[in-house]
Formats: structure tokens, sequence, C-alpha cells
């Protein structure tokens, strides 16, 4: 390392924070400033490149003038060999898509149209057009209106017709405006307008009488021999003869037609085709010179509220919303009926969200009300069976110990035959504690005890608890050895429940019947309990797989609803069938037990 870089180094590290921080910020800026110029060099060199100009034109019914603004491009044409000018004569609106399009680099057209161009698109105007005579010079647009005679001033033309040519430039409607704007006349309805297609249609419906008066620009006028209009005369304009102008006028002057570049084209290059166009004399008639202030075009325009320079304003929400007041008030009407809607619609929801959870409220507890009498038409069916399981073993226990008082009288008792007795009684009372406990538990928990059950045996004993029913009135059959996993006592339920409701059923009929059949099928242990009661139809068998309702008048119809939740509880069904001539077949299938 050299002294110097050394030295350097030093002093960079000798170098106050505060001061190090800003020689690296200028640095940053620089380097910052050199990307961004040479960003735009980039960019201005692309725009310089090789490649087409477009230049439109705008169509008119000039066509000497046309012809001389072309043949000016095609004459600077080889000072750029890089580039190719294409010139095209475009009508008003396909000016105005091409440049919304982007598609034009240059255009040049009339004063109302290169105002447009310059407040809404950002156009840049590089040089106006101008007329010579002698040794002036006049960039000027004005409008003419030659009258039949008789009219001699502008209040003459009040209710007449006014013929406009169809193609000639906006600036003649405008100028028109202005006039009987400052006039103090109401524009809309101060005359009548007719559309004519040509300048020849024009001056031969003036000459008939068609019309009253024609209005046309002067660049119109220019165009044509001055002698086909030697037979009317040109309403003056408020100025009179005091201004030098180059034609007759009946309005103000605007400035002349004018020649502007897009955003597409850099500066640079804009006033370098300016320059082109304003060193060459390109006819005896017609220059280019120094673009003139076209402020007064907008500001006529803006006062008016011209229409073709208005609609490219960007409107205020006022603006818009009045000029699309049909469709706002749609909008608004629907908008509050949306809100009405969802109002009334949310009102409804929370209403039946109301009577919805009441109701669902009722059926909870009215399925809690029917497990309570479920439950307790259960504990009382079981009562019934548990008096008569515990006949058994009272009555056992009272004959023993009335047996040992009896030899204890006759002083018959032996030991043997004490200890005999005594036992004997301790296991009946067992067995009936056993009863009891099992009654106890399923009251208060309602707890399921399965068991292998054989159902010949269970079937016999349920039906032997109804005593008062005559012997021959119930029939029990039973075929192979059926066995089922089931609650005994619960099982014991489902039977005394179904005979129970058979037993009702004949209880009026004198040659009542109620059979009873157990058989082991294939799949299935089949319990059917048939009667010859009083059911004849159908509707009366539907009723039966509704719960709570009854046949009998003094019912409820819970018998069937406990015998029905415990089949099913097993993995069983319940089915009813309608006997001929009359009564009910109820058959109960369970799975055959395994083990």
């Amino acid at each position: 390392m050299s002294s110097r870089s050394r030295s350097d180094a030093s002093n960079l590290l000798k170098m106050p924070k505060k001061s190090f921080f800003f020689h690296a910020f200028l640095r940053l800026f620089a380097a910052f400033w050199i990307a961004l110029v040479g960003a735009s060099g980039a960019f201005c060199s692309q725009q310089e490149g090789a490649g087409t100009w477009v230049i439109g034109m705008l169509d008119s019914n000039m066509p000497q003038m046309q012809w001389v603004i072309r043949d000016s491009f095609h004459k600077i044409d080889p000072l750029y060999p890089e580039r190719r000018l294409v010139v095209r004569q475009l009508p008003l609106e396909a000016i105005y898509e091409a440049v919304r399009t982007q598609s034009l680099d240059f255009v040049g057209a009339s004063p109302q149209v290169i105002s447009v161009l310059e407040r809404y698109y950002g156009y840049e105007l590089l040089a106006s057009l101008y007329q010579k005579k002698d040794t002036d010079f006049f960039s000027e647009t004005t409008v003419l209106v030659f009258a039949r005679p008789g009219l001699n001033t502008w209040s003459d033309l009040q209710d007449k017709t006014v013929g406009l040519i169809e193609h000639d430039i906006p600036d003649t409607e405008l100028l028109l405006l202005d006039e009987l704007h400052k006039r103090k006349f109401a524009p809309d309805t101060f005359w009548k307008k007719k559309e004519i297609p040509t300048l020849d249609k024009g001056i031969a419906a003036l000459r008939s009488g068609a019309i009253d008066a024609l209005a046309i620009s002067s660049c119109l006028y220019r165009e044509v021999n001055a002698s086909e209009f030697s037979d009317f005369h040109v309403i003056p304009s408020r100025e009179g003869g005091s201004r030098k102008t180059l034609t007759p006028h009946s309005t103000e002057f605007f400035p002349g037609w004018a020649f502007a570049s897009s955003i597409r084209v850099s500066r640079k290059v804009g006033e370098h085709f300016a320059n082109a166009l304003r060193q060459f004399d390109f006819s005896r008639s017609v220059t280019y010179h120094t673009a003139r202030d076209y402020r007064k075009v907008h500001d006529i325009q803006e006062t008016l509220q011209f229409k073709p320079y208005m609609k490219f304003r960007q409107k205020t929400v006022g603006e818009f919303l009045l000029e699309h007041i049909t469709w706002v008030v749609v909008a608004v009407c629907l908008l509050v009926g949306l809100i009405v809607h969802n109002l009334l619609t949310e009102r409804t929801v929370r209403r039946l969200t109301a009577q919805l959870t009441q109701t669902m409220q009722k059926k909870w507890l009215a399925e809690k009300r029917f497990e309570e009498l479920e439950h307790s038409a259960s504990v009382s069916q079981i009562s019934s069976i548990v008096a008569h399981e515990l006949r058994q073993p009272l009555a056992a226990i009272t004959n023993f110990a009335m047996g040992i008082r009896r030899r204890a009288a006759n002083r018959t008792l032996t030991n043997e035959s004490l200890e005999f007795a005594l036992s004997r009684i301790l296991q009946e009372n067992e067995r009936a504690s056993a009863i009891v406990d099992h009654v106890r538990n399923y009251a208060k928990k309602h707890e399921s005890q399965p068991e292998f059950v054989h159902l010949e045996p269970l079937v016999r004993k349920t039906v032997a608890t109804f005593e008062t029913v005559p012997k021959n009135l119930i029939s029990v059959t039973v075929s192979g050895n059926p066995c089922i996993r089931i609650d005994e006592l619960e099982m014991t339920l489902v039977v005394r429940n179904l005979v129970k409701n058979a037993v009702e059923a004949v209880a009026h009929n004198p040659r009542g019947h109620v059979k009873v059949e157990v058989h082991k099928g294939n799949d299935a242990v089949v319990l059917t309990v048939s009667d010859n009661g009083m059911l004849e139809t159908d509707e009366q068998l539907k009723k039966l797989s509704v719960p709570m309702q009854s046949e009998k008048s003094e019912g409820l119809g819970l018998g069937l609803s406990i015998a029905r939740r415990i089949i099913e509880s097993y993995d069983g069904s319940l089915t009813f069938t309608r006997n001929k001539p009359s009564g009910l077949g109820v058959t109960v299938r369970f799975p055959i037990a395994e083990g």
C-alpha cells in the first residue's frame, strides 16, 4: 500500500462520525442522480431512435389546406432519415380515438380540437399555421354568415333557418354560439339550424330560399372562389371593419390551425421538429410560425359549457350524479329496498328463531315429561311383577315359620329340623332381597343387567301373573329352546305390556283369545302376541306407531312405548299386523344369544 493510500485511510478513520455519514450520503445521492440521468438518456434515445412517426391530420372540406399540410411534412421528411413520417387524414372522432389509444405522435387540427388535446391529453403546441397576404401574416379562424337580401344584422336572423356544413370544422358552431352569447341572445332557441352535406349544396339552398343564411368557417371560405357568394352579403361582427383581416368575418377570431406533439414525443424532439417546420416556406400562401396562445379558446368553451369540449373534462361527483340521475334514483331505490328487505328479513328470522327456540324447549320438556311418565309406568308395572315374585319366597318363609311353631308346640322339634327350616327361611329371604334390590336399582338408576334368559319359563311365569284372567283366554306355545341376552326384568316388562294390551283388547269379546308364541328362527328369536280384538282399520293400526296415542279411552299409550324402547335398546324390532277379520298381531324379533 502506498504512503498516500495509508494517509487517506488514516484520515478516514480520524473523520468525525457526522462528517463520515454526510460524505456517504453525498456519494449515494450522486450515484442515484447518475442512474436517473442514464435512464432519462436511454428514454430520450429510445424516443429519437429508429422507427415511425404517425401524424394525424383533421379531415375536413378543405382540400387545398390539407394538401399544403401533407406536402409540408413530405418536404421535411429527409431531415429525419432514421424516421419514417406517416400522415393519416382522420375524421374528428377517429382523431380522439387515436389520441386515447396513444397511436399518434403529432396532430394538426383546428383550434377547438387542439384545445381539447392540450387541456385533457397533455399535447404540447409546436407551431401555428399562418396565411400570408402581401407582407402580412394571419393566423386566424372565424365564421362568415352569408344572408339573403333584407337580412342585414344578427337580430334579423332570429327565428330564421341557418345552414351549417356537416364536415366543417367544429370551431364554426363554437364561434356562432359565442357571438350569440355576447349579443345576449339565447343560443339554443335564437334560430333554426339545418345540417347541409356540402358547401355547393349549401350555396344552392341559400339561392333557392330553402335557408335564410349560410354559416361557414373562414378556412372553408378560402377554399372556394369568392364570386360564389356575390349575390349575398356577410352579416358584420361587432368589431366592424376596424381590424385588418384576411377575410370578412361575422364573429370574433380564434387562432389558426396548429401543430402539437403527444406525450410520446420528448421535448427535445418536439422543439427540433417545430424548428424544422418554421424554417421552410412551404407555399406562397401558407407557412408555420410560433405557436399562438389558445387560452381564449379554452375560456370561451368553459364559459359556454361547450359539449364537444366539456365531455372530456373529468366530472365532479355532483355532475356525474346529475347526468345519470335516473340510474342514481333507481340505484338508491334498490339500495333502500335491500336495506328494508334485510331489516324485515332479520326481524322475521329473529321472530322465527324465538318461536323455534320456544318450540324446542317445549319439545324438550314434553320429551322429559314423557320419559318420566314412561319410567313411572315401568316402575308401576314392575311393582305388580315384584308383588307376584315375592309371594313365593314370602309364602315359603311363612310355611317354614308355622312348621317350626307347630313342632315346637308338639315338642317334636329337633335340632336338625330347626336347622333345616332356618336355612330355608334365610335362602328365601335372600331371594326376596335380591328381587327387591334389582327393582330398586332399576327404578333409581335405570341400569340394565343383561344376562342369558330362557324365554319359555319367563313367558309362562309372566302370563301366570294375570290371575284375574280366565285360564283358557291365554295360550302359550314355545318351540325349541329360545334364549336371548337381556335384562330379565326388562324382558318381563315387554311380555307383560304386550299380553296386557292383548287381554284388554279382547275384554269385550265373548270369544276373545290371546295367543303367545315363541320360536327360534334362523337368525332371530321371535315372540308373537296376537288377539282377535276390536282393531279393524289401517288407521287404527297407524296410531299404534305414534307415542302417547292409545285406542283406549283411559290409556296414555305408554305400554307400547316402554316395550319399543326396551326392544330397540337390545337391537330388536317391533312390528304390527292387522289380523282378519279383526285383531292385532305384534311381532318382536331379538338377535340369537351367543355363548
